[in-house]
């Protein structure tokens, strides 16, 4: 049977916004095709956000007070659905669609990362790809993993990938791999 409250990702808050307090969890509820927006020091859920979104997954706080989705946009029905990235505006409560030119489908899983420059990373794990789209949605690279013939992987090619952009957290983790010994 279906997992009614399956979790798809919890993202916890880091900071206070008018909008939202640190340490609040926004978790993202697959089958319900929903977002809680719950604050453990109180056991309270503040609200519950439903929108133009179907079976979504990442979902990530932005410091201007926004919520990114990523929309598998998987309805319940047979055909062709694009999925998408969606932000939600807290203060006027509406959505949008970044980078309409998008185009990719994911079923189910992926993520967004949406970089410092405004460019978003895109993960579509069920096709095994990766793209990175410039701050006008424009696609700038794909990678699909693929094997020496050619042929994707299936189920989990890719898995919550990330770009680091913190120059400190680079330097760590240089640091950690140049110290690694391999033992034969």
């Amino acid at each position: 049977g279906i997992d009614p409250l399956h979790t798809n990702d919890i993202e916890e808050a880091l900071y206070d916004t008018p909008f939202w307090k640190s340490g609040d969890l926004f978790i993202s509820i697959k089958y319900l095709s929903a977002i809680i927006h719950y604050r453990p020091n109180q056991d309270k859920v503040i609200q519950v956000i439903k929108g133009p979104f179907w079976y979504q997954h990442d979902v990530d706080l932005h410091p201007d007070g926004s919520l990114t989705i990523f929309n598998n946009n998987t309805p319940n029905i047979l055909g062709e659905v694009r999925s998408n990235v969606l932000k939600y505006d807290f203060q006027t409560k509406s959505f949008s669609v970044m980078f309409t030119s998008m185009n990719f489908i994911t079923r189910a899983e992926g993520l967004h990362q949406i970089l410092s420059d405004g460019a978003m990373l895109v993960e579509s794990q069920r096709q095994g790809k990766l793209m990175l789209f410039d701050e006008k949605g424009d696609l700038l690279w794909s990678y699909t993993n693929v094997d020496s013939k050619k042929r994707k992987f299936t189920r989990a090619a890719l898995s919550w990938a990330s770009v680091i952009e913190d120059p400190d957290h680079i330097s760590s983790i240089k640091k950690n791999i140049e110290s690694l010994k391999c033992e034969n």
